[in-house]
């Protein structure tokens, strides 16, 4: 048996939700969700799935050439804290509520790592959440 980190910080009921003005989006305010070196650990021993259908649209789509899972998978090894953007509750293509944490990093594809200056890399969006009781993470949202 594998005891898997719970990579929550906030527990899913304490989740103070503000909605927005603009767009309609449940942004939780007092977000990180996540632990992102849990998060990361999960990635490694669980892996993860895209799970939203733009999601798999903008991974194919977005990029030239299109992101592979490897290079998705080294994107979210390379995140930390101060890439955090803020925290969603989203609703996935089949209507499962996740609470999920959006990361931004300027990524240089060619050496598959974080550009080391401004302008040199391709900025790269990324949403994450867990289901409740499952290691596997959930990729909602994947763009640049």
């Amino acid at each position: 048996m594998v005891n898997n980190p719970n990579p929550r910080i906030v527990v899913s009921g304490a989740c103070i939700i503000e909605l927005s003005d603009d767009d309609d989006r449940q942004r939780i305010a007092n977000g990180p969700v996540y632990n992102l070196a849990k998060v990361q650990k999960l990635v490694d021993l669980h892996g993860f799935v895209v799970i939203n259908e733009k999601a798999q649209d903008d991974q194919k789509q977005d990029f030239v050439p299109p992101l592979s899972d490897d290079e998705l998978r080294k994107i979210i090894r390379s995140l930390e804290a101060r890439h955090f953007h803020r925290s969603e509750r989203c609703i996935t293509t089949n209507n499962m509520i996740v609470d999920a944490d959006g990361y931004s990093i300027s990524w240089l594809r060619s050496r598959k790592c974080e550009a080391d200056r401004p302008g040199t890399g391709c900025d790269v969006y990324v949403k994450l959440g867990f289901r409740e009781s499952n290691p596997k993470c959930l990729i909602l949202s994947i763009h640049n």
